[in-house]
This record gives C-alpha cells, sequence and structure tokens, in this order.
C-alpha cells in the first residue's frame, strides 16, 4: 500500500550518491506537465536559464534529454509516476496525452549514456516489467515493510508506552508500513495517553488517517478490481489462485483474473505468500475495503 516511504527514500539515495553525478535534478509528477514541458524544464533547470524550446515535439525533448544525459552525469528523479497513470483501467496504463513518458523511459533505459533516471511510485508502468527482464541497466525494487527494529525506533521516536508482550503484535497489525505506524502513534498518543497497550485492547485495526492514502488508491480501481478485492476480504486469508478462481463469479475467467492480480499488486493492494502461489490483503487494507466496497463481508 501506499506510505511506504519512497520518496524519503529516494531523497536519501540522492544524498548518498551525489558526488557520483554532475548533476541531481527532483521533480515531482503532480502537476501532471506534458512531457516536452517536463524536459525542457529538466534541461533548463540543468543550464540554469528559463526554459527553452516548450513548443518542440515530444521526440525532440526526449533526444535532447538523452544528449544531455550523455555530455554529462545526471541523476534525474521523478516523483509520484501514478499521478499521469490512467484511473478507472488497470495498473501502468497513462492518461492520454501522457503516453509519451512511456517512450521517454524506454528511451533512457535502452541508450548508451552515463546518466539515471530513478522514479518512485505505487503503480508501475507497463513497459518497465519488460525492460526490466531485457535490460540489465533496468531495475525495478519494491520496497516492502520496515524490519522489526525500524519499527520500534518509529514508536520509540513517538515516545510510546510498549509492553515487551505488546511490541510484535502492534508492529504485525500495521505489517510495517511506516506511514501506518507514524499516523496511528500519533492517536495513541492523543487519546490513549501513549499507551499501546490500551489501544490494543480495543481489538480494532483502526486506519485514521491512513484511510486518506487507501482512499485515493482505491479511486483508481476497475469494478472488477474491486470486486477481487472484496472477495479476498471476505475469504480473510491467503487464498491459492485457483482456489479464488472457484470463489470468483463465472464472468471473470481465468486470463482477467491473472491481469486483475497482477494489477492489484502493481498497486501493493494485495501481498502474495512468500514461494506460494496464494494472495491475501493486509489488515489495514481488508478494513479499508470492507468499510467501503463490502460491508457485509466484515
Amino acid at each position: 500500500m501506499g506510505g511506504i516511504g519512497k520518496t524519503a527514500l529516494s531523497v536519501k539515495l540522492a544524498q548518498q550518491i551525489q558526488q557520483d553525478f554532475d548533476w541531481i535534478v527532483w521533480r515531482s509528477l503532480d502537476g501532471c506537465a506534458p512531457l516536452n514541458t517536463f524536459l525542457a524544464e529538466i534541461i533548463g533547470s540543468i543550464e540554469r536559464q528559463q526554459p527553452a524550446n516548450l513548443r518542440e515535439t515530444s521526440a525532440d525533448a526526449i533526444a535532447r534529454a538523452i544528449e544531455y544525459f550523455s555530455v554529462q552525469r545526471c541523476l534525474l528523479i521523478i516523483d509520484n509516476i501514478e499521478a499521469i497513470m490512467e484511473t478507472g483501467k488497470l495498473a501502468g496504463k497513462y492518461r492520454d496525452g501522457y503516453q509519451d513518458y512511456g517512450k521517454f523511459f524506454q528511451k533512457a533505459a535502452q541508450a548508451n549514456h552515463k546518466s539515471c533516471v530513478l522514479f518512485t511510485s505505487s503503480e508501475k508502468p507497463q513497459e518497465i516489467s519488460l525492460l526490466a527482464t531485457r535490460n540489465r541497466q533496468v531495475r525495478v525494487y519494491k520496497i516492502g515493510a520496515l524490519d522489526r527494529e525500524a519499527a520500534k525506533q518509529i514508536l520509540l521516536d513517538r515516545d510510546l508506552v510498549v509492553e515487551q508482550k505488546d511490541w510484535n503484535d502492534f508492529i504485525d497489525r500495521y505489517e510495517g508500513n511506516p506511514l501506518a505506524l507514524w499516523m496511528i502513534s500519533a492517536t495513541i498518543a492523543n487519546l490513549f495517553a501513549g499507551k499501546t497497550s490500551d489501544f490494543l485492547k480495543t481489538g480494532t485495526v483502526f486506519l485514521g488517517e491512513v484511510e486518506g492514502v487507501l482512499c485515493e488508491m482505491c479511486d483508481r480501481l476497475t469494478d472488477v478490481e474491486v470486486k477481487v478485492l472484496c472477495k479476498l476480504a471476505a475469504i480473510n486469508k491467503p487464498i491459492a489462485f485457483s482456489r479464488l478462481r472457484e470463489e470468483i463469479s463465472a464472468d471473470i475467467s481465468s486470463s482477467v483474473l491473472m491481469n486483475v492480480l497482477e494489477s492489484l499488486s502493481g498497486r501493493s493492494l494485495i501481498e502474495t505468500e512468500v514461494g506460494k502461489d496464494s494472495f491475501r490483503l493486509q489488515p489495514v487494507v481488508r478494513k479499508y475495503v470492507v468499510n467501503r466496497f463490502d460491508r457485509k463481508s466484515s
């Protein structure tokens, strides 16, 4: 799910490797600029002048960017790629008018240059998986949950009172998601005087502000993705593909189900059991799905 710390990690990485680059440029796609405008601004920031050639074609803008990447060693960090992804479609499809970003990513991956393009997203562009299998220069890193020691540190930074027996229960309830742990810790501090044991006695998976993150993610889903999420929420345990196929309505074929599971995985809304052919929801995701889409399954 969202809030795992992709942006913060990219900033930390840039700080650690900045000596290896002539230029480091960080941009967010929240403003959804067209590609030619985006690249003109990138080059303008490197040249330290106002962006030029804003009317050039996307193909020309890509060629000019790659030329800069070949002459100087640049680290370009692009944050929030999901902002240019289509909603109501399976994950990884670009919005109308933004397909040229895919061409830029392909060119940056395949061209011979000495720069690096790093982007963060809660939704993986479709061409990236293919590029990663064909090109050793392309890497995909899925950021997982915090380990227990790092998760504990978040709670300690919030000055929570956590009894020894409660550490694992609390961390497992939110599966090490740093945003969830941080936000829920604030609630515990405000409502339970920082006593985690009192919060755990409620027996609830409290969403709090995490609900807003999940709302944004689920607003992007197709109807069939919602149907599969609701089924996983109702089952409420890891389930193999073959069993899930039996549970899902007959109008969803095996091929469609595979595409949907790939999409939900690409959105980080489902978890796969390591070494197993099975899928499940994190507790916070299940709680949100039940509350929003399928209260009858709770």
